[in-house]
């Protein structure tokens, strides 16, 4: 059992309990997950099981797209309105329009000052886990590229306003902080209320399955193959099959790619490789 079980994250658990979880229900011997959730947030979380764990770092730099929704008029030390009230601010009066085009602004190059509350290690410690001592340190911005966004809808509930927002952006991404800066340049504040993401690179939310239909055993793991299915094919003898099985680098000229290429013996997948020069390749995924 090597592939990818597409997960719709419930709300109210980490990504790690959750691939745990998942872990245990397919009686996987590993798991993996790419890029984590908040657990405020839910959807797509592809668990990567057993061999397919050695993708993570492929996966991890696909574009990410969200549904997100904003609070105006607070902002809390997470970020998000699972946090504490650090901060409350006059919401001054402006139109969906005015509203949309401020959005609108975040697209290309978007540089922010990561949240405390994050896995982003600083001197060896998460940031975190210092926001947890209560202690708050000097952060180096950092950038993202948001290919996407609009205003989906500005609303008011309960004498609160409310905005949700759909983003699609590259690797390093956070909602909360983008969600903070579109209130700064209203002038006023907001904190996330809601994060769903949609997409994971190819991974779409219909594809996904929660947690309940997999342990009914209602679930499609995407095998490696399926993966790589658009990648070329190399059929190899015997003697290089022990090759590639021992991990060694192949000098096969005849694969005329500069990507990946699965290593079948005997119709069987044994490998899967990646160029590191030309002519020369190394194994990702050894099965």
């Amino acid at each position: 059992m090597n592939g990818i079980i597409i997960l719709d994250k419930a709300q109210d658990i980490t990504s790690f309990k959750a691939g745990h979880k998942v872990k245990h229900l397919l009686g996987a011997e590993k798991v993996g997950h790419t890029g984590t959730l908040d657990p405020l947030a839910t959807g797509v979380l592809p668990i990567l099981v057993n061999s397919a764990t050695k993708l993570a770092d492929i996966f991890m730099e696909k574009n990410k797209s969200y549904d997100a929704t904003g609070q105006f008029g607070i902002k809390t030390d997470t970020g998000d309105i699972t946090g504490k009230i650090i901060e409350e601010t006059f919401v001054p009066e402006f139109t969906k329009k005015d509203l949309a085009t401020v959005i609108a602004s975040f697209i290309g190059e978007y540089k922010y000052l990561p949240p405390m509350y994050s896995a982003i290690k600083q001197d060896g410690k998460k940031l975190y886990q210092l926001a947890r001592k209560n202690i708050t340190v000097e952060r180096q911005e950092r950038v993202s590229i948001i290919h996407e966004i609009s205003l989906e809808a500005y609303y008011e509930k309960e004498n609160i306003k409310y905005f949700s927002i759909k983003v699609k952006a590259e690797k390093g991404l956070y909602v909360r902080s983008l969600i903070e800066d579109i209130a700064a340049k209203m002038n006023t504040c907001a904190t996330m209320s809601a994060l769903r993401r949609t997409a994971s690179g190819d991974f779409k939310i219909a594809q996904s399955y929660k947690m309940e239909e997999i342990e009914n055993g209602n679930y499609k793991i995407i095998s490696l193959e399926e993966l790589f299915k658009d990648y070329p094919k190399l059929e190899v003898n015997d003697y290089l099959a022990n090759l590639v099985k021992n991990g060694n680098i192949l000098d096969e000229r005849q694969i005329k790619t500069e990507s990946y290429f699965l290593v079948y013996n005997n119709k069987e997948l044994i490998a899967i490789y990646q160029p590191i020069k030309k002519y020369q390749y190394r194994p990702l995924v050894m099965l």
